[in-house]
């Protein structure tokens, strides 16, 4: 039986996954393309990997930065997660990627070779695959489940998507792909001026950045000496302008492509409602509250989107963002992401959590952190305001290192499940936690 990775998390079987959640991976698929970064913020994130843990198997093996407080792991356990073998790095540098920690640290990868030692069916599947996760795999000895990194970083490209929805006859909204970077001034200020509102793509951007919402005439000329200066705007450089849609909602879909016994195997597994802030994501509701003939649209345009890439030689997992306009009608593609989102961990929640039998409305907000918070401290301050994830009710805090202060400084993230309600008491608890850890 070939390796399905829909049929490993839902079922089981007889597969070891060796997971890695190397979230940030765009900058080894583009290394020529600034980002502003924030030290403190890219510590944060690199410890989102804890959500890994929503669809890992007892018999897998994880690789974390550090290890997990054990009343996190409790919790977890309680909530219905299935906890692997989790390994750590003796290396500790948060200025390096878990990737490039992976492959200098000689005795990690002893240890994980040793764990799948006398098992004979082992795949490594990381969150995005670069030429670093393919070296992983190779001093592993293993399979990878994933793109070629070739084939990630064609996908992974914000100009690829919109002359792929174009060439399938799926809704765009007006736009133009610019060549260079007087075209794109030139380009930027025409929209402008018939819009009134336009967005600015760089191709390789991810997590709302690279993007600009332009509304006036003098944040166009500040944003565009901002590419101008940090960003590459050589005459061959593609840009993407477009007008700035009114919509009613944000919404993504989950894309599974693989192969089955030499057959495709292409598989539309969820379609979420997106809580979006200007161009950042900030949670997800599923199932979402659309009509069922969005729904139904986004499978067929998946299947599509899937099946084509699937010919190309793409194998995983896409995460395709997508809108619905203020008219109803649905713009199918807005980003193509070749590699996992947030949302693919937030997937199968209704398979693991079985007394799920509403809305699930998932997000997360910064929060600012005394000196010598750690996770439990924020569990038990949500429940003394009677707000914690108490039999079935109220909020779960689904990771642990994004609120320890000693890892994450002053300001970390809470990232929460609310099971059952509507979205108004998530309105009020969100409030409620705002006072309670800010």
């Amino acid at each position: 039986m070939s390796f399905d990775l829909l049929r490993h998390i839902r079922e089981n079987d007889e597969y070891t996954v060796i997971w890695l959640f190397n979230i940030g991976v765009e900058k080894y698929w583009n290394n020529n393309v600034f980002t502003v970064k924030s030290a403190g913020d890219d510590i944060v994130v690199a410890h989102m990997e804890e959500m890994n843990l929503l669809i890992t198997r007892q018999q897998d093996i994880l690789i974390l930065r550090d290890e997990p407080d054990v009343e996190y792991l409790e919790e977890m356990r309680n909530f219905g997660a299935e906890i692997p073998s989790i390994v750590c790095p003796s290396l500790k540098d948060d200025d390096k990627s878990i990737s490039e920690i992976v492959l200098e640290d000689k005795s990690l990868t002893d240890r994980i070779k040793e764990l799948c030692r006398n098992r004979e069916k082992v795949v490594f599947v990381p969150y995005g695959v670069s030429s670093l996760e393919e070296k992983i795999a190779q001093k592993l000895g293993v399979d990878i489940f994933g793109p070629k990194s070739a084939d990630a970083i064609r996908v992974n490209d914000k100009v690829y998507s919109r002359r792929f929805a174009i060439e399938h006859g799926f809704r765009v909204p007006e736009g133009k792909i610019c060549l260079g970077y007087d075209e794109l001034c030139s380009t930027a200020g025409e929209y402008l001026e018939r819009f009134g509102r336009i967005i600015i793509k760089e191709p390789h951007g991810a997590s709302g950045k690279g993007l600009w919402v332009v509304e006036t005439a003098a944040k166009l000329k500040s944003t565009l000496l901002i590419i101008k200066r940090f960003y590459d705007i050589s005459e061959d450089r593609e840009w993407i302008v477009e007008q700035w849609c009114d919509k009613l909602t944000d919404l993504n879909y989950q894309v599974y492509v693989g192969e089955d016994e030499g057959k495709p195997h292409v598989e539309v597994f969820s379609v979420k409602e997106q809580r979006v802030n200007g161009t950042v994501y900030t949670g997800s509701v599923i199932p979402p509250s659309f009509d069922e003939k969005i729904v139904n649209e986004c499978d067929e345009c998946g299947r599509i989107i899937g099946e084509e890439l699937y010919t190309e030689g793409y194998r995983g997992i896409l995460g395709i963002d997508a809108m619905i306009l203020s008219t109803g009608e649905l713009v199918p593609i807005v980003e193509i992401n070749g590699r996992f989102t947030l949302s693919t961990y937030l997937s199968f929640i209704p398979n693991r959590c079985k007394e799920v039998t509403d809305k699930i409305f998932a997000s997360y907000r910064k929060v600012k952190l005394c000196n010598g918070d750690r996770y439990i401290n924020i569990v038990n301050k949500l429940a003394d305001a009677g707000i914690a994830y108490k039999d079935r009710d109220g909020v779960f805090v689904y990771t642990s290192e994004t609120v320890n202060s000693n890892r994450t400084g002053e300001y970390g993230r809470l990232f929460t499940l609310c099971l059952g309600g509507d979205e108004s008491r998530t309105d009020e608890l969100d409030i409620k936690c705002r006072q309670i850890i800010e």
